[in-house]
């Protein structure tokens, strides 16, 4: 069984961690925007050899913790982390038409309702409010899509419609990140389902690649297509995210071996909805360390360091890798639907904003679909369904 968040997470480091050090060492892109600023922020000499090194630290904890579940998985927890094997899905139930319709009603009158901003990108002074909403939608969407694929379902029809609205709509607010998370989990999904072969995975990925960098080049209002273009828009999203890394080192010489996660801890009441809890954001303390952050991104290394210090920051990722190869190992359908949606986030929106991903894995994720397929089997069980199997 193969462990894809390894892989994906490999993805993520170079793509977020390395390319901008060796974008800097051969000196390209410099003529673009927003790169004055990137080389303004060049780590050298020692600030470059601790950079690595705690970046190196991370990546290094993460697989040992993804690998050691393996090894405690053979020799001492067999049984609990190895379920008996998946029974019938016919037996799961199909998700209702009475569960989806106010969904659907209420995703078209948000959409009716902002209908002035759409497809207004960073142009426009949009509400993070609405953009949340349609974002946290598209995740229960995703995890929906993927029950409705492996039951089957026919409601996959609309579940589809749905989430390729959203993922329209969050393109058009500059939110590439956001759909990046279920063409990432898809493919996740069909590779380990053996539903597409590598070869057709390669090519998709490389169209899904190639819309999303002309996405950009619109985006930044370039006509001509070359090869730096394509090049700048591929990797600007890395770049930009790596300004809050590269200050965090160099402004920080001393970083405590042991912090208190308030920025963490605080995320958590991203969980509550805006309409309960409006003014939410003022309660999360920021990181209690001197940074740049000038395009909003968070980079992983920040977060982590600057939340738990640099005793606690790999333990968080042994423990976050070790929780991924369990979770993997599941053989309910739940959580093997979980774990694509979790792989989904790993490349891209975990190394940039991990409070975004703090609230998709609790929420997103797993709390909203757990309380809607469990809605599904308490339906199932007062109906006297024997035959309804509960996810476990």
């Amino acid at each position: 069984m193969k462990l894809y968040h390894n892989y994906l997470f490999l993805f993520g480091f170079f793509y977020y961690l390395v390319c901008p050090i060796v974008v800097q060492y051969f000196g390209l892109l410099e003529e673009f925007p927003a790169m004055k600023l990137f080389y303004e922020s060049t780590l050298t000499g020692d600030l470059l050899i601790r950079y690595l090194l705690m970046s190196l630290c991370l990546l290094i904890t993460f697989y040992a913790g993804s690998y050691s579940a393996l090894f405690f998985r053979r020799n001492k927890l067999n049984k609990l982390l190895i379920l008996e094997k998946e029974k019938n899905v016919k037996s799961y139930p199909s998700v209702k038409i009475w569960f989806l319709l106010p969904i659907f009603l209420i995703n078209q009158y948000l959409i009716i309702s902002h209908r002035s901003i759409l497809f207004t990108g960073y142009t426009f002074d949009y509400p993070v409010d609405f953009l949340g909403k349609i974002a946290t939608l598209n995740s229960l969407y995703l995890f929906l899509f993927l029950y409705t694929r492996m039951i089957p379902d026919k409601k996959k029809g609309l579940l589809t419609f749905l989430l390729i609205e959203n993922s329209l709509v969050l393109i058009g607010m500059g939110s590439r990140m956001f759909v990046l998370i279920p063409v990432v989990a898809f493919l996740v999904y069909l590779v380990d389902r053996g539903k597409i072969k590598i070869r057709k995975l390669l090519f998709v990925s490389i169209i899904c690649i190639l819309f999303f960098v002309v996405v950009g080049v619109f985006r930044v209002g370039r006509s001509e297509i070359v090869s730096d273009v394509f090049l700048y828009i591929g990797l600007s999203e890395p770049l930009l995210t790596w300004l809050t890394a590269s200050s965090f080192v160099e402004n920080n010489p001393s970083i405590h071996l042991i912090d208190y996660p308030g920025n963490f801890i605080g995320t958590f009441l991203n969980f509550i909805p805006s309409f309960l809890f409006p003014n939410k954001a003022d309660f999360i303390p920021s990181i209690p360390y001197e940074y740049d952050s000038p395009f909003g991104a968070t980079s992983i290394l920040t977060s982590l360091y600057g939340n738990f210090g640099i005793l606690i920051a790999p333990l968080v990722m042994f423990v976050g890798g070790f929780l991924l190869t369990v979770i993997r190992y599941k053989k309910n359908i739940f959580f093997q639907i979980y774990y694509y949606c979790c792989c989904g986030i790993i490349p891209f929106l975990l190394f940039r904003d991990m409070q975004s991903a703090n609230k998709l894995l609790f929420t997103g994720f797993l709390l909203f679909p757990a309380i809607a397929i469990y809605c599904h089997f308490l339906k199932y069980e007062y109906l006297g369904n024997k035959n309804c199997t509960y996810p476990k």
